[in-house]
Protein backbone atom coordinates (compact mmCIF):
# COMPACT_ATOMS: atom_id res chain seq x y z
CA UNK A 1 0.00 0.00 0.00
CA UNK A 2 1.35 3.23 -0.85
CA UNK A 3 -0.20 6.49 -0.07
CA UNK A 4 0.31 8.98 -2.85
CA UNK A 5 -1.52 11.72 -1.59
CA UNK A 6 -2.82 13.63 0.94
CA UNK A 7 -5.06 16.97 2.26
CA UNK A 8 -5.29 18.17 5.61
CA UNK A 9 -7.52 20.68 6.26
CA UNK A 10 -6.10 22.37 9.95
CA UNK A 11 -8.64 23.95 12.74
CA UNK A 12 -8.45 25.71 16.01
CA UNK A 13 -10.47 22.94 18.35
CA UNK A 14 -9.27 22.21 21.55
CA UNK A 15 -9.07 18.22 20.75
CA UNK A 16 -9.67 18.09 17.20
CA UNK A 17 -5.96 19.46 15.39
CA UNK A 18 -7.39 19.08 11.14
CA UNK A 19 -9.46 16.51 8.82
CA UNK A 20 -7.24 14.57 6.24
CA UNK A 21 -8.25 12.98 3.29
CA UNK A 22 -5.78 10.52 1.94
CA UNK A 23 -5.38 8.39 -1.99
CA UNK A 24 -4.05 5.40 -1.57
CA UNK A 25 -2.13 3.44 -4.75
CA UNK A 26 -3.89 5.98 -7.42
CA UNK A 27 -6.59 4.37 -6.98
CA UNK A 28 -8.65 4.91 -3.41
CA UNK A 29 -9.78 7.98 -1.54
CA UNK A 30 -10.77 8.24 1.83
CA UNK A 31 -12.00 11.40 3.33
CA UNK A 32 -12.93 12.28 6.98
CA UNK A 33 -10.05 11.29 8.80
CA UNK A 34 -10.14 12.94 11.84
CA UNK A 35 -6.32 14.53 14.14
CA UNK A 36 -6.96 14.32 17.17
CA UNK A 37 -5.13 15.58 20.77
CA UNK A 38 -5.41 12.86 23.06
CA UNK A 39 -3.89 13.11 26.58
CA UNK A 40 -0.76 11.20 25.27
CA UNK A 41 -0.32 12.10 21.65
CA UNK A 42 -2.13 13.06 18.38
CA UNK A 43 -3.73 10.43 16.38
CA UNK A 44 -5.96 9.47 14.27
CA UNK A 45 -9.80 8.20 14.03
CA UNK A 46 -10.77 6.71 10.89
CA UNK A 47 -14.57 7.09 9.77
CA UNK A 48 -17.39 5.52 10.89
CA UNK A 49 -21.19 5.07 9.65
CA UNK A 50 -23.84 6.83 11.66
CA UNK A 51 -24.28 3.33 13.46
CA UNK A 52 -20.68 3.76 14.89
CA UNK A 53 -19.28 1.01 12.63
CA UNK A 54 -15.91 1.60 10.75
CA UNK A 55 -16.28 2.71 7.16
CA UNK A 56 -12.56 1.95 6.84
CA UNK A 57 -9.75 0.28 9.24
CA UNK A 58 -6.32 -0.79 8.92
CA UNK A 59 -6.39 -5.10 9.03
CA UNK A 60 -3.14 -4.67 11.54
CA UNK A 61 -0.85 -2.29 13.47
CA UNK A 62 1.93 -1.76 11.13
CA UNK A 63 -1.03 -0.58 8.45
CA UNK A 64 -2.47 1.79 11.06
CA UNK A 65 1.64 2.67 11.65
CA UNK A 66 2.01 3.79 8.00
CA UNK A 67 -1.35 5.45 7.46
CA UNK A 68 -0.89 7.83 11.05
CA UNK A 69 2.96 8.14 10.39
CA UNK A 70 2.03 9.89 7.18
CA UNK A 71 -0.88 11.79 7.88
CA UNK A 72 0.92 13.31 11.03
CA UNK A 73 4.09 13.68 9.07
CA UNK A 74 2.33 15.89 6.90
CA UNK A 75 -0.30 17.61 9.83
CA UNK A 76 3.14 18.56 11.41
CA UNK A 77 4.63 19.57 8.37
CA UNK A 78 1.56 21.93 7.72
CA UNK A 79 1.12 23.04 11.39
CA UNK A 80 4.85 24.39 11.06
CA UNK A 81 4.52 26.17 8.29
CA UNK A 82 1.71 27.53 9.46
CA UNK A 83 3.48 29.10 12.26
CA UNK A 84 5.80 30.86 10.37
CA UNK A 85 3.23 32.64 8.07
CA UNK A 86 1.80 33.74 11.30
CA UNK A 87 -1.47 31.56 11.09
Amino acid sequence: MKITKIQIRLTEHKRLKGVASIEIDGSYLLNDIKIIQTVRRLCLEFPKSARGDDLFAPMNAEARAAVEKSVLDKYSLMRSLSKSKGG
